[in-house]
């Protein structure tokens, strides 16, 4: 009876020659044990390797001959456990381990930034099992921590970074409006509060230069050879040499470099001691306006179907990847150990382990 037949998902117990190891740490063993009949399991890499053998001597070519092949995989492996003990008589369904251990593997690999066990295949238009075959163990989601290296005696996470071709679509957009380089051309003028009386009379005195040029009653490359507290910048007419947008560090100057037009000019900002943006360390003594001269738009950048674009995007993701899962390893309230709530399971592991 299934009473009998644990589907231990992922049976993760603390390493004893681990002692440095944080007793609330997860951890993952290469052989996660997924299947337990009394004495007897089947650990994820059997499973893997029994899917592969049957698999080459069939053709899969539908998302309902994988489940297919998947529960036949079961069944034997179920069989054989049942027949190494002495539940000779155990009944059990196939189709709901399978539903069990389909919804392990998707919450696992859903950590490791995939979804779903057939689509990332049936979307990639690839051969099922000759792409299982390539990436056994990142589609499976198999992850753990290598015991040889780590910091702290935590140890060094080692994970799963397959991205998929649908998302490498999905993403290019975002690779292309970043890679593309874009400066701009300023016009600034700053007004001090030494030249006027406070910084407060500054910024007024600031506002109202902006609405003058704004009306076109005054230009302002004359107003900056004559107003500017930099003697530099007066005499450049306040012109500025070409910058990349993406280095500017203030986001809402940033943002309207990104999106204003030519000859549209910044609100007031404020300007701490030599010119840097004001801040605790830098208090504001006085205040700046820039106006967007011209745009320079750098090359466009390779379309999607190259090879250096998708490589360029697959790096980005596998970097953010392993970023998230290091931060992820780092915090007790991740999910990564999933176990079927059974008494006997919750004796052994205590109540807080798993979902």
């Amino acid at each position: 009876m299934l009473s009998a037949l644990l589907l231990g998902l992922a049976l993760l117990v603390q390493d004893p020659q681990q002692p440095d190891v944080p007793p609330d740490a997860v951890w993952f063993p290469e052989d996660a044990i997924i299947l337990t009949v009394d004495e007897g399991y089947v650990t994820l890499s059997q499973f893997e390797d029994r899917l592969l053998q049957i698999g080459r001597n069939v053709t899969v070519t539908t998302e309902e001959q994988m489940i297919g092949l998947r529960r036949e995989v079961i069944r034997q492996l179920v069989d054989e456990l049942v027949a190494q003990s002495a539940a000779r008589t155990l009944e059990y369904s196939a189709e709901d381990l399978d539903v069990r251990l389909r919804d392990f593997l998707r919450e696992r690999r859903e950590e490791a930034g995939t979804v779903g066990y057939g689509d990332e295949l049936r979307r990639s238009g690839l051969d099922p099992l000759g792409e299982l075959a390539r990436q056994r163990r990142m589609l499976l989601g198999r992850q753990w921590i290598d015991r040889q290296t780590g910091d702290g005696g935590f140890g060094r996470q080692v994970v799963d970074t397959y991205v998929r071709p649908g998302t490498l679509r999905a993403e290019y957009p975002r690779y292309r409006s970043s890679s593309r380089s874009s400066e701009v051309v300023l016009r600034q003028i700053v007004v001090e509060g030494s030249q006027v009386g406070s910084v407060e009379l500054a910024r007024e005195y600031l506002d109202q230069l902006r609405e003058q040029i704004l009306s076109g009653e005054e230009d302002m490359a004359a107003l900056a050879a004559t107003e500017n507290a930099d003697e530099a910048l007066a005499q450049a007419q306040g012109l500025l040499p070409a910058i990349q947008v993406q280095v500017v560090t203030d986001p809402a100057l940033r943002e309207f470099l990104l999106t204003q037009p030519e000859g549209s000019i910044t609100p007031p900002q404020p300007i701490g001691a030599r010119g840097a943006s004001a801040g605790p360390l830098a208090p504001t003594i006085g205040w700046a306006i820039f106006r967007i001269e011209r745009r320079i738009d750098g090359p466009e950048p390779p379309p999607f179907e190259t090879v250096e674009a998708q490589e360029a995007i697959r790096r980005t993701l596998e970097r953010a990847n392993r970023e998230l899962r290091t931060l992820r390893a780092y915090d007790r309230q991740s999910r990564y150990v999933l176990t079927w709530k059974h008494p006997a399971l919750t004796a052994i592991l205590g109540p807080e382990v798993g979902r």
